[in-house]
């Protein structure tokens, strides 16, 4: 008799002695690890120093989390190995899911990994109860900038419209990356935050007492100079006694503060009372609770607003019907930004100004008049690109991956100079105008929308594709994970650290000729779902300018994707517009950008209906609007374990 003859027993036996999680059968888990798994990751094969036949004895989360991953995405056993059938894995999975929630873990829910849940389902109609548990959510950095301005009177944390904000540091994003920054579970408080933002609201009582307080308390101390007794009580009279934690209260919550409020801060002296104010957890936090017409106000205010919710909105939502509410709200300019913020974050493209390029890297024509690369101004672009599409509101998604109308920079800046007059002869930049293929001799003075031969849509703008290059080179791969992760809805795992990911050096090479290392077997897994989906866009270098020829030789733009084989970056992107697949892809980011979570089966009544409203006229006002009254925005429900499973939830595994 073998070891590999008498493992199965020995396994069993071990596994239910080994975990600590009671209540759930192991004999599943046995038989998928002993029928798939163990001849290649038993102690003597151990193929990528993989060992699941010790699985029992793991106590950290590590190898949990990456049996998980590897099962759920059907990246194991591999394609040529023995597959287990569909109810075999999702029992295994099932199992696998149980053991993380016990440990305080919930996979599906952590932000970044909203495309775990089963997407076909998701739009099939069931009779769950959607909704969302009760919670505390803190108040998104950028919002947070804009109450902390309101205090003071005046604007001295500086927020962009386009929702990018120097954000103070014990108010900063704690998302992973290629996820939505403002996610629920990834804000809480621990001590250094906690340190910061006691140093954040002393910093703004002490501007409130400077620019809000400063002009009363002059007149206060003035008063009180006067010699006449009568005059002086006058006088003080008049201007009225200084009330700072009132005054703090109001602007915080709309309403006037109780007495019983006030007598929790009566041994305070009142400019530490006033800080004490700013960081009271119903200042701090949205609290969704019982979801009455104030939390609902609060909380809509934050979807709708960058700056968050304003006196009037709380009254509106209190008398008026909610679809009202929206229908008017849902023109203005702040939604137009907020919308603009979710644009961001969707494509990436914001994270163009962050790519070092070296000029000794950048072709010469770029530099001929000053340095003339300017990628904040092509997130600009792409900010207007977008916001003219929302605004028109018609076949949204269709407009942003395949118009060939992209909004430009014209030749003066809104006072009325040229841009950069000393460096560019008339306010033209070659590097910044002429990747749009625009002429010095028709640029005008103002921005104006311009067709652009050569490119389609979001994924052909320079904005995006600056964003996903480095110093030297286009980054095809990462695109093709934005492309399997955003519009189609897949997954792909991070590198793991031990894997060297660099690719060849060799000068004489392209980037695809470079890649060909990764179609090595311990790497294809991942990169079938990266390489041909990023590969078309090779039309494009490194900069965004449209190409023919890489090293002299004619540049390749083939690929594949959704089992169709890809001829050009065109056709790629007019295929991904039509696909319903992708609309539904798209649809759910919405869900979690909004809802500050990833969806959940029991959501699925949602989604169809978000679907059925965006549809007939590819409206996506229409689509939010459905999400801000259904269910899942409207009700909060508790589950305690949902919510031990959410705090840990961006704790990493040991």
């Amino acid at each position: 008799m073998t070891l590999k003859s008498i493992r199965l027993p020995s396994l069993l036996i071990a596994l239910s002695l080994g975990v600590s999680t009671s209540g759930f059968a192991r004999e599943p888990i046995v038989r998928f690890l002993e029928t798939y798994c163990l001849d290649c990751h038993d102690k003597e094969t151990a193929k990528g120093d993989v060992v699941l036949e010790t699985f029992h004895e793991q106590q950290g989360l590590r190898m949990l989390f990456d049996v998980y991953d590897q099962a759920l995405l059907e990246y194991m056993p591999p394609k040529k190995k023995k597959q287990p059938s569909p109810g075999e894995r999702a029992e295994f999975i099932g199992q696998l899911d149980d053991m993380l929630k016990a440990k305080g873990h919930d996979r599906k829910a952590m932000a970044g990994y909203g495309n775990y849940v089963d997407h076909d389902e998701l739009f099939k109609p069931n009779k769950l109860s959607p909704g969302t548990e009760k919670r505390v959510w803190r108040v998104d950095p950028s919002a947070m900038a804009e109450v902390a301005n309101k205090l003071i009177g005046q604007r001295v944390y500086r927020q962009q419209r386009q929702g990018v904000t120097k954000e103070h540091p014990s108010f900063a994003y704690r998302s992973p990356a290629h996820a939505f920054e403002d996610f629920a579970s990834t804000s809480y408080f621990e001590n250094t935050t906690t340190e910061l933002a006691l140093a954040f609201a002393k910093e703004i009582a002490e501007h409130m007492e400077e620019r809000r307080f400063g002009a009363h308390r002059k007149l206060w101390d003035k008063a009180s100079q006067e010699k006449d007794l009568k005059k002086r009580q006058a006088k003080l009279n008049a201007i009225g006694k200084l009330d700072r934690v009132g005054v703090t209260y109001h602007l915080l919550h709309n309403r006037e503060i109780t007495e019983a409020e006030r007598r929790e801060l009566a041994g305070l002296d009142e400019r530490w009372a006033v800080a004490a104010l700013i960081l009271r957890c119903d200042s701090v936090f949205r609290i969704e609770s019982e979801m009455n017409s104030h939390e609902l106000a609060r909380s809509l205010g934050f979807a709708l607003n960058e700056s968050g919710p304003d006196p009037q909105l709380f009254d509106e939502v209190e008398k008026q019907p909610l679809a009202e509410v929206l229908d008017k709200r849902m023109q203005t300019e702040e939604f137009h930004w907020r919308l603009i913020r979710f644009m961001r974050e969707y494509f990436e493209y914001g994270n163009a100004p962050n790519v070092f390029k070296d000029s000794v890297d950048l072709p010469p024509v770029v530099f001929k008049r000053g340095k003339q690369y300017r990628p904040l101004w092509h997130v600009e672009d792409a900010d207007y690109f977008c916001l003219r599409i929302i605004k028109e509101d018609q076949d949204v998604l269709k407009q942003l991956l395949s118009s060939n109308l992209y909004s430009v920079k014209g030749g003066l800046n809104s006072t009325h100079i040229k841009v950069l007059q000393r460096s560019a002869q008339n306010g033209y930049l070659y590097g910044y105008h002429g990747i749009y293929g625009i002429n010095e001799e028709e640029l005008p003075p103002w921005r104006q929308d311009y067709v652009v031969p050569d490119r389609l849509g979001m994924l052909h703008h320079p904005a995006w594709l600056i964003s996903f290059s480095d110093n030297e080179k286009n980054q095809a791969i990462q695109r093709g994970r934005w492309v399997t992760s955003k519009l189609l809805g897949g997954h792909v795992p991070d590198t793991p650290v031990e894997v060297d990911a660099s690719l060849p050096d060799d000068p004489k090479l392209t980037l695809r000729e470079k890649m060909r290392v990764t179609l090595d077997a311990k790497c294809i897994a991942c990169h079938r779902h990266m390489n041909d989906q990023g590969l078309p866009f090779e039309q494009f270098d490194f900069l965004g300018h449209y190409r023919t020829t890489e090293l002299g030789k004619p540049v390749v733009v083939t690929g594949k994707a959704m089992g169709q084989e890809i001829s050009d970056p065109y056709s790629y992107v007019k295929m991904l517009a039509e696909s319903q697949r992708v609309h539904q892809v798209f649809l759910r980011h919405l869900f979690r950008f909004f809802m500050g979570r990833n969806e959940k089966i029991s959501d699925a009544n949602t989604l169809i209906a978000m679907e059925k409203a965006y549809q007939p006229e590819g409206s996506l006002k229409a689509a939010v609007k459905a999400l801000f009254l259904s269910d899942s925005f409207l009700k909060r429900s508790s589950s305690l374990g949902a919510s031990k499973a959410r705090r840990r939830a961006t704790e990493l595994p040991e």
